[in-house]
């Protein structure tokens, strides 16, 4: 996304775009965060790439495949909205994680966003944070709906992560410019953060250089 470097708190030098125009290399364009966060400036890149050429594609795979194997998990914000070029890259990540608020606008764009994605591929797995809950109950029965609906309709599970309360200490956050794990570490929101990150851990393949070339090679594919 484009707006990472505000919220990180941190001037920005490149973007993924930084990678065609001038012909860096990935390693150079990746900028550091606070506690060892390595991150990389999408804009409106990621779907540029799509409409590249094939040696300025080929270009990108490489450096891809080649920045991947030092980092275990690379997690893409694709931000609200499925347009076809965002399609292809969701198809060829390993899992998704859904995030929904608990208001029905919400949670119909979440499934609807599934169900377009599982007409396109029956097999990756979805996961579920709800985001903004302002209570407990209302987050479960979020899940529990979405749950059923997906389990009804589309014969699929979908696991629930956990849920992120509504807490004023993200605002403050977001307003110093500092990300909300750090400035407020004893908030309710970043001890959900904790647990959600636990519970996704614990139901993790630790083979992360067979998904490393599942996700290459899904991407070439795609872009065939």
């Amino acid at each position: 996304m484009a707006n990472i470097d505000i919220l990180l708190g941190v001037t920005q030098r490149y973007s993924i775009l930084h990678l065609f125009e001038r012909n860096l290399p990935l390693e150079e364009i990746v900028q550091k965060g606070p506690e060892g966060l390595s991150y990389i400036a999408g804009g409106s890149g990621l779907k540029d790439i799509f409409h590249f050429d094939e040696q300025k594609r080929n270009h990108f795979l490489s450096q891809l495949q080649r920045l991947s194997i030092q980092y275990d998990y690379i997690i893409f914000d694709m931000g609200a909205g499925i347009t076809n070029e965002s399609l292809q890259l969701i198809l060829s990540c390993n899992e998704i994680i859904l995030i929904s608020t608990c208001e029905p606008t919400a949670m119909t764009d979440a499934y609807s966003a599934m169900k377009f994605i599982h007409n396109h591929d029956q097999n990756i797995p979805f996961q579920l944070v709800v985001n903004r809950a302002i209570s407990v109950k209302h987050a479960t029965n979020t899940a529990v709906r979405l749950q059923s609906v997906s389990q009804k309709f589309l014969n699929r599970s979908l696991s629930h992560l956990g849920s992120l309360p509504d807490d004023k200490y993200v605002t403050l956050a977001v307003m110093e410019q500092t990300p909300f794990v750090l400035r407020f570490p004893n908030s309710h929101v970043s001890r959900a953060v904790q647990d959600i990150a636990s519970n996704y851990l614990r139901g993790q393949d630790t083979n992360s250089t067979k998904k490393t070339n599942s996700f290459i090679h899904k991407l070439r594919r795609l872009f065939g």
